[in-house]
C-alpha cells in the first residue's frame, strides 16, 4: 500500500487511481480533479489505467481529509479498497484458478506486501474459513488499513462467498501493530480433484505476473516524484 524511504512515506499509484476513480463517481470529474490539484497531485480521474508512480502519502491523505466531510464522513480507505478490486477484473481469473478462497487470499496478501517497502503483511493464523494477517508498519494510517481490509474482503466473491474483515488492532489506535481477521462463508466444492493441477497453473500465472509487475515497477520508479510511469494496469 505504501513505500517509505528517505524519511518519507509514499503510496503506490494503483491506490491513487482507485481513489480517483471513486471520487470521480462520487463528486463528479471536475470536483475530483480539483481536489487532487489542490493537494499538489497531477491525477486525471478519467484515467483508470495503471499508474506505476509513487505519490507522497501526505498529499494523498490531504485529499482524503479534504473530501471525507463532503461525502458524509464515509471511510474513503474502504471505498478505495473496493475500487482497487473492481478495477482489476483482468487478474481475477488468476486468483480464482488457485481453487479456494484460502489460497487466493494468501496470494493476494503476499502480492500486496511486494508493492511496498514497509514490513510485509504476515499471515499469523489460518483456518478453513479465516486468516489472521498482521502488519508491523510503524506509519500506517486509517486510510491505508481501510483500503487493505476492504480489498481483501472482496476476494471471496470470486468463489461466490461473502467475506468480512475486521481490524482487531491498529497502530493508529495506539497498538503495537495492525492485525486483521479475514473470514468468509464456506464454499462447497472449493477443494476439487483438479485442485493440485489448478494450483500448479496458478503458481505459473502468479510468477509471470510478479515478473511483469517488477519490470513495470522498475520503469515506474525511475522518478519517484511521479514524472515517469508505466502504461499498464495496476496491482
Amino acid at each position: 500500500m505504501s513505500e517509505s524511504g528517505g524519511g518519507r512515506s509514499r503510496v503506490g499509484g494503483g491506490v491513487v487511481r482507485a481513489l480517483a476513480s471513486y471520487l470521480r463517481r462520487a463528486l463528479g470529474p471536475e470536483r475530483a480533479a480539483a481536489v487532487f490539484a489542490e493537494a499538489g497531485l497531477e491525477v486525471d480521474p478519467d484515467d483508470i489505467g495503471v499508474d506505476m508512480r509513487w505519490y507522497a502519502s501526505r498529499q494523498v491523505l490531504a485529499v482524503v481529509d479534504r473530501v471525507e466531510p463532503e461525502l458524509g464522513g464515509c471511510d474513503l480507505g474502504r471505498r478505495t479498497g473496493e475500487e482497487m478490486f473492481r478495477l482489476r477484473p483482468d487478474i481475477h481469473p488468476m486468483f480464482h484458478s488457485l481453487g479456494s478462497v484460502h489460497q487466493a487470499l494468501k496470494t493476494v496478501v503476499n502480492l500486496g506486501s511486494r508493492t511496498r517497502t514497509e514490513p510485509a503483511y504476515v499471515v499469523i493464523e489460518e483456518g478453513p474459513t479465516h486468516l489472521v494477517v498482521r502488519s508491523t508498519a510503524p506509519r500506517s494510517t486509517r486510510f491505508a488499513c481501510g483500503a487493505a481490509a476492504k480489498h481483501w474482503a472482496q476476494v471471496p466473491t470470486l468463489f461466490d462467498s461473502i467475506g468480512t474483515v475486521i481490524e482487531r488492532c491498529c497502530v493508529v489506535r495506539g497498538d503495537p501493530y495492525c492485525e486483521f481477521r479475514i473470514a468468509w462463508d464456506p464454499v462447497e466444492g472449493a477443494d476439487t480433484e483438479g485442485y493440485d493441477a489448478s494450483r500448479r497453473r496458478s503458481h505459473a500465472l502468479v510468477l509471470r505476473f510478479e515478473e511483469e509487475y517488477a519490470s513495470r515497477h522498475r520503469k515506474g520508479t525511475r522518478n519517484v516524484h511521479g514524472r515517469s510511469h508505466g502504461n499498464c494496469r495496476r496491482l
